[in-house]
């Protein structure tokens, strides 16, 4: 029985201490401290809220089965329609992913290879993958991306080069079948 009256006084204790604390805590006493910063440049800031990168106008391309080419030794624009993006600050920079089956075409000669490139306004990224086919008439998973952090405020175009390491090969062209290859681009 002592032991029952022991624990019951302990439980009735701790219960008073925690309301007691809880009471002691509210909003309505003293006064508030001022708000903590909002990430590295402040909640409107170049880096946005807690310091994650702001992002704008994300857009996906896509509808890029429009037609085949032949490819040479030179670099060749793919048949993909034109394909456009505004940049909106000057600030930033901009990453283009392309992900799309491409067919390699017929090559004229063999060994041969077809490497595969992402332009935009004819020029390469600061930072860009490139894909190379090295087998005639077949049908790869392409994935390329590039960083450009020089463009200007304005329309940009993109574009996807191949080009043979020797001879020629017909018949390339992106996305067979229409299976929603796409190109997705990002300002950052």
């Amino acid at each position: 029985m002592k032991k029952s009256i022991k624990n019951s006084a302990k439980y009735f204790l701790a219960v008073f201490a925690l309301i007691s604390l809880t009471m002691s805590c509210s909003p309505e006493d003293g006064i508030d401290g001022k708000d903590g910063k909002d990430g590295i440049d402040g909640i409107d800031g170049k880096d946005g809220k807690d310091g994650v990168p702001t992002y704008y106008n994300p857009i996906t391309i896509t509808d890029m089965n429009v037609g085949r080419v032949d490819v040479s030794t030179t670099n060749t624009d793919l048949n993909i329609g034109t394909k456009t993006f505004t940049k909106i600050d000057e600030n930033t920079q901009i990453d283009i992913k392309f992900r799309a089956n491409i067919k390699s075409g017929t090559f004229s000669k063999t060994p041969a290879a077809i490497k595969f490139e992402l332009f935009v306004n004819g020029g390469r990224g600061n930072a860009s993958s490139v894909y190379w086919i090295q087998t005639s008439n077949t049908t790869e998973f392409v994935i390329l991306d590039s960083v450009f952090s020089y463009l200007p405020i304005g329309t940009h175009t993109i574009t996807i080069s191949a080009r043979m390491n020797h001879d020629t090969s017909t018949g390339v062209f992106v996305d067979p079948g229409n299976l929603g290859g796409k190109i997705i681009v990002q300002e950052r």
